[in-house]
C-alpha cells in the first residue's frame, strides 16, 4: 500500500479531477499539503477536492522564514512514504519542504508545468531549477512538452512521466455540436481569456485587421487590466455588434458561454497547459491556438481539429481564421474531430498513470537500499527495546535519550509532591504495544497494581458497565497492532494473573503471517520501530478468543483515518470488520483508530466508525473514562511493557 503525500501551492479546479480520482482508488492513499486557501488573482474557485487535505496557511508575499516554519509544520502531520511536490520552485516554502524531505530520507517526485525561460533572469531560474530537480526521485511534467523539457535539464538521470491537469468536462460534453454556418450567416468566433498581455488579444486585433469587413464575429469573455484598452483598439474598426466583449463570466457558468459559437481562438503568448482550448475541444469547436499552449501540442491536430501557429503571428492567424470563413463546412467536422481527440482524457486514467509511474519509482528506491540492519526482513526471535527503537543517527539518539531523562525527572519530581494524588482513579483504558520478554518482571507488576485498584476487564465489559453502580473502578488492557511477540510473555503473563484483554488488529497484518518478505515490508512502513516485528496469524487470533480475550479492528492496512478519502475509510472499516467476522465467527464490536486519528477535512470518523456497525471506538488521548463519554471517543493511557510502575501510577492518579 503506497502512502502518497502532495504538497501544492492552493486548491484549483485544474487539479481537483486528478486528486478526485486518486480518492476512489484503493492501491494508494493519498493526503495533501495546501501551502494557500487559495490564490488571490484567481476567481475560479478554490476546491479542496475528496482527499484529506490540510493549510499550511501560507500568506503572500510572507517573510520566508514565516513560510518554511508554515509548511514544516503541516509536513510533521502527514505520514507518508513518498511525497509529490507540485508548488513554484523559486519560492522558499518549495526549498524549505525540499530540505525538510531529505533530512528525513523521505524521497519526492517534483511534478509541475514547463519551465517558461526568459532572458538573464530565466537562465538564474533554469539553473535553479536544475538544483532543485537533482534531488529528486523523479519529475512528472504536466503534459508531454512539460516532460520533454523537464528531460532536457536532467537528462536521463532520474524517470519521468507525463501527466496532464484534469477538469471535469462533462458539462461541455452535453454542448450540442457547432452548426454549419449557412450563407451569409457570419462564422462566429469565440476566446475566452484574461485581458493582458500573456493572452495574446493584441495579435487578436491585428489579425482581425486582416480579416474581410463582414462574414464574422468575435466575442471575448474575460476581464483584466487591459481590457479597456483592447476594447477601444477593436472599437475603432467594429462595432459592438460584430466584436462583442462579455466581460468575466462565473466559473461555474463558463460552458454556457462556449454555446453557439463556432470556432475558438487563443493567441496566447505562453500557456505552461492552456485550460480554456481543452474546453473548446470538448464543447466540439476547432480550435486555433499558437505552439506556445502546451495542451494544445498535445491534443490538436494539425488541420484536422484545429491548427497550430506561430506565437506573435497576425498573419497566420488571419489566414487560418480566414479559412473557416471560406470553408464553413469544415466546422462541424474538425468541432467533431477535437471531441474525439479527447477521448481518453479522463481522470481516472491520469490517476492510474500516476500511481503506475510513482509506484514505480518507489520500487526503484526499495531495491536502491542497502540491505542494513533496519530493513531486512528476518523477524528477530526475541526483540529488544533497544534494537526496535534506538535511531541509528547520532544525532536522534541524544534528542531520544534526552526526552526520555526528561520525562522520568517530569515524574519523579511530580510524583513526590505532597498533594499529588497517589492513589489511580476512575475508569481507564490502557494500551500497550509491546510487551517483551525482558518486561516480564515490570508488567507483572503492572499487573499486580491495576488489580489492587481496579476490576480488570476488556474494553467491551468495561463500556457495556457504564453506569452501572459499582464502587470500584473499572480498568481495560488493550494491546493495538497484532505483533505476534505478545502471543508469548505477554499472553502467559495475563492467564497467570486472570486478567482478560482486548486485542486490535489490522487485518492485512494478520493475513500477511505467511509472507515474511510482505509482513516486514508492511511493519516498517506501518509503525514506528527500526525493525519489523512479526504478525499474528489467524489461529491466534481465534486462541485469544478462545481464552476470553476480545477481538477488535484496527483497520484494514492500519491507515489512519485523517490521510484517507470517505471511499477508503468505508474500506478499511467495514472490510476489516467483515474479515474478522469471517475468522471468528463473530462481528467486532470494538475499533482502534490507527494513530489515534479521529478528526478529518472530509467529515467526522466517528460518525464513520458507528456507520460501520461498530460498538465503540478508542483513541489515543488520555482520560478518564464516564457515563458521558462519546462511546466512539474513547480515551486511553498510553502505556509500554518496559514502563516503571512509578511510571504507570503518575499517568493513572493524574
Amino acid at each position: 500500500m503506497l502512502r502518497l503525500g502532495l504538497i501544492l501551492d492552493h486548491p484549483s479546479p485544474h487539479m481537483v479531477g486528478l486528486l478526485d480520482a486518486l480518492a476512489q482508488r484503493m492501491d494508494c492513499t493519498a493526503h495533501v499539503v495546501y501551502l494557500r486557501s487559495g490564490a488571490p488573482e484567481r476567481r475560479w474557485g478554490n476546491p479542496a477536492g475528496r482527499l484529506p487535505h490540510l493549510f499550511a496557511t501560507v500568506k503572500t508575499n510572507s517573510l520566508a522564514v514565516v513560510e518554511a516554519s508554515a509548511v514544516l509544520q503541516a509536513l510533521n502531520r502527514v505520514r507518508a512514504d513518498l511525497w509529490v511536490v507540485n508548488t513554484c520552485y523559486t519560492t522558499p516554502a518549495t526549498w524549505a519542504a525540499v530540505a525538510w524531505l531529505n533530512a528525513r530520507c523521505l524521497p519526492w517526485v517534483y511534478m509541475n508545468e514547463p519551465p517558461r525561460p526568459r532572458g538573464r533572469l530565466g537562465v538564474i531560474k533554469l539553473a535553479l531549477l536544475r538544483v532543485l530537480l537533482r534531488r529528486a526521485a523523479g519529475v512528472i511534467g504536466m503534459g508531454c512538452e512539460a516532460r520533454a523539457r523537464y528531460a532536457q535539464l536532467v537528462g536521463a538521470t532520474i524517470p519521468s512521466a507525463s501527466v496532464p491537469y484534469y477538469l471535469d468536462l462533462s458539462e461541455f460534453l452535453k454542448l450540442p455540436r457547432s452548426r454549419m454556418p449557412l450563407d451569409p450567416a457570419p462564422v462566429r468566433f469565440f476566446t475566452a481569456a484574461q485581458m493582458i498581455a500573456r493572452k495574446g488579444i493584441d495579435v487578436l486585433v491585428g489579425a482581425c485587421a486582416r480579416l474581410p469587413a463582414t462574414g464574422w464575429t468575435l466575442t471575448l469573455a474575460g476581464e483584466g487590466p487591459l481590457r479597456g484598452a483592447l476594447e477601444v483598439a477593436f472599437r475603432r474598426h467594429w462595432g459592438a455588434d460584430q466584436v462583442i466583449f462579455l466581460g468575466e463570466i462565473p466559473y461555474a457558468e463558463r460552458a454556457a458561454a462556449f454555446d453557439g459559437v463556432d470556432v475558438f481562438v487563443f493567441p496566447s503568448r505562453w500557456d505552461g497547459w492552456g485550460v480554456a482550448p481543452i474546453e473548446a475541444m470538448a464543447a466540439g469547436l476547432p480550435v486555433i491556438a499558437t505552439d506556445q499552449v502546451m495542451s494544445m501540442r498535445e491534443f490538436l491536430r494539425e488541420d484536422e481539429s484545429g491548427f497550430v501557429i506561430p506565437s506573435e503571428d497576425a498573419v497566420a492567424l488571419a489566414e487560418r481564421m480566414g479559412r473557416f470563413i471560406a470553408h464553413p463546412e469544415r466546422i462541424p467536422v474538425m468541432g467533431h474531430a477535437a471531441r474525439v481527440a479527447l477521448a481518453d482524457y479522463r481522470p481516472d486514467l491520469g490517476a492510474a498513470r500516476l500511481v503506475e509511474f510513482l509506484v514505480g519509482v518507489d520500487q526503484v528506491i526499495d531495491s536502491a537500499r542497502p540491505a542494513d540492519a533496519e530493513r531486512r526482513v528476518v523477524f528477530d526471535e526475541v526483540p529488544t527495546w533497544k534494537h526496535l527503537t534506538q535511531p541509528t543517527r547520532i544525532g536522534r539518539r541524544t534528542v531520544q535519550c534526552g526526552r526520555a531523562l526528561a520525562k522520568r525527572a517530569v515524574i519523579d519530581v511530580g510524583m513526590s509532591l505532597p498533594w499529588r494524588h497517589s492513589a489511580p482513579r476512575g475508569h481507564r483504558i490502557l494500551v500497550y504495544h509491546l510487551v517483551l520478554r525482558e518486561d516480564r518482571n515490570r508488567f507483572r507488576e503492572h499487573l499486580s497494581l491495576l488489580r489492587d485498584h481496579y476490576r480488570v476487564v476488556t474494553v467491551r465489559d468495561l463500556v457495556q458497565g457504564l453506569g452501572k453502580e459499582d464502587e470500584c473502578p473499572s480498568v481495560a488492557i488493550s494491546f493495538d497492532d497484532g505483533f505476534r511477540v505478545l502471543m508469548s510473555d505477554a499472553l502467559e503473563l495475563l492467564e497467570e494473573q486472570g486478567v482478560k484483554a482486548s486485542f486490535y488488529v489490522p487485518t492485512d497484518f494478520i493475513d500477511l503471517a505467511g509472507d515474511q518478505a510482505q509482513a516486514a515490508s508492511f511493519s516498517l512502513r506501518a509503525h514506528y520501530y527500526q525493525r519489523p516485528l512479526q504478525p499474528m496469524a489467524v489461529d491466534d487470533l481465534r486462541l485469544l478468543r478462545s481464552l476470553g480475550h476480545e477481538i477488535g479492528s484496527h483497520g484494514v492496512s492500519h491507515l489512519g483515518l485523517d490521510a484517507v478519502s470517505c471511499t477508503r475509510a468505508s474500506r478499511e472499516l467495514k472490510g476489516s470488520r467483515d474479515r474478522l467476522s469471517a475468522w471468528l465467527g463473530e462481528a467486532p464490536v470494538g475499533f482502534a483508530y490507527p494513530y489515534g486519528k479521529v478528526e478529518s477535512t472530509l467529515g467526522q470518523p466517528c460518525r464513520w466508525v458507528a456507520d460501520a456497525g461498530y460498538g465503540y471506538a478508542v483513541t489515543l488521548r488520555r482520560g478518564t473514562v464516564h457515563m458521558g463519554t462519546d462511546r466512539f471517543l474513547l480515551p486511553r493511557e498510553h502505556v509500554e511493557g518496559h514502563w516503571r510502575v512509578r511510571d504507570l501510577r503518575y499517568f493513572l492518579s493524574r
